[in-house]
């Protein structure tokens, strides 16, 4: 941690709660590629997978976030 040696160690507790107080989203992939994935789990389960996810594909897809 040489590259912190040079700073003022009165800094360093306000420098973590703004970190801790910053609101930050964490988007990952987006809605459209979780739809992909929803999708693409849902297709490849097996014909005596869950019945129920099949039939709501559509919704399910729509409604990944």
């Amino acid at each position: 941690m040489s590259h912190l040696r040079g700073l003022n160690p009165g800094l360093i507790p306000g420098l973590i709660a703004v970190a801790l107080l910053c609101p930050c989203t964490a988007c990952g992939w987006g809605e459209r590629t979780h739809g992909v994935i929803n999708r693409t789990a849902i297709d490849t389960l097996p014909d005596d997978g869950p019945v129920y996810l099949k039939a709501r594909k559509t919704l399910i897809t729509r409604s990944a976030t």
